[in-house]
């Protein structure tokens, strides 16, 4: 359930692009998104729904990644992603370091190693997302956040046996389909009323 409350950044990104930017999306974007969301329900398969803490927070996670799309979607169009990237890993390592007092363990030496793949990767990762909202709109960009479910069922099943059922299946053609969708070139009547 906090997976796919989290997911559910990618629909507040138009909604609140219409109201901070003053921006609304084409109707591919919102029908793309929709479709998208609706194959990561398939995919997570959540249980019923509460109101725990736990989800409230989810809930919360997806709001502030929908700001922070906004955020670098802005920044886009007139700052390169290195020096994105710069900002946002400091201002995450000074947020990071509120909590350290409370809960600071030093990591074991294998879990370093650990530690720094997930590093590098995060980094790569920020650096690509960053250059998309730099070559396209973020609203048709970020719904390709899903496919880290479609990415996350291959991997469990490879790595740990993890069954694939029908519903993934499914789930995962709706997200490349929604994914399309939101960023599929123009047609030529679009194009030649523009």
């Amino acid at each position: 359930n906090a997976v796919i409350l989290q997911s559910m950044g990618p629909l507040f990104v138009p909604i609140l692009a219409l109201l901070i930017f003053r921006r609304l999306s084409d109707r591919y974007v919102w029908l793309g998104v929709l479709i998208s969301f609706s194959g990561a329900l398939l995919i997570v398969r959540p249980d019923q729904f509460g109101i725990s803490l736990g989800e409230a927070f989810a809930l919360l996670a997806a709001l502030g990644g929908a700001a922070a799309a906004l955020v670098i979607w802005s920044l886009g169009t007139t700052e390169p992603p290195g020096r994105q990237m710069f900002y946002f890993s400091l201002f995450a390592l000074l947020l990071s370091t509120l909590t350290l007092p409370w809960v600071w363990q030093w990591p074991a030496a294998d879990q370093m190693i650990q530690i720094c793949i997930i590093a590098v990767f995060t980094i790569v990762g920020q650096f690509f997302y960053a250059k998309a909202f730099s070559v396209a709109p973020g609203d048709k960009v970020n719904t390709w956040i899903y496919m880290s479910l479609v990415f996350a069922s291959i991997i469990g099943y490879v790595l740990w046996d993890e069954p694939i059922f029908p519903a993934t299946v499914t789930g995962a053609v709706l997200v490349v389909i929604g994914a399309y969708l939101t960023t599929r070139p123009p047609s030529k009547s679009q194009s030649n009323s523009s």
